[in-house]
């Protein structure tokens, strides 16, 4: 991966890993709020890795996999 799409997964993975971070920490300290911002954190990093699975499914379909 190169380029803007690589940069793109590159916070996205950043996004996923705080995300679960904060949901993790936020669940054992009883804090609501933690957890939902772990939560919204996480959906921002899938949200944000759709232009690579997208390219992942028509690299598939082109290997007819």
């Amino acid at each position: 991966m190169t380029g803007k799409l690589g940069h793109i997964t590159f916070i996205s993975i950043i996004l996923l890993a705080g995300g679960t971070t904060l949901t993790v920490v936020g669940s054992q300290q009883e804090m609501s709020l933690l957890v939902g911002a772990g939560v919204g954190l996480i959906i921002a990093g899938l949200w944000l890795l759709r232009p690579l699975a997208q390219e992942v499914i028509e690299w598939l379909d082109r290997r007819r996999l």
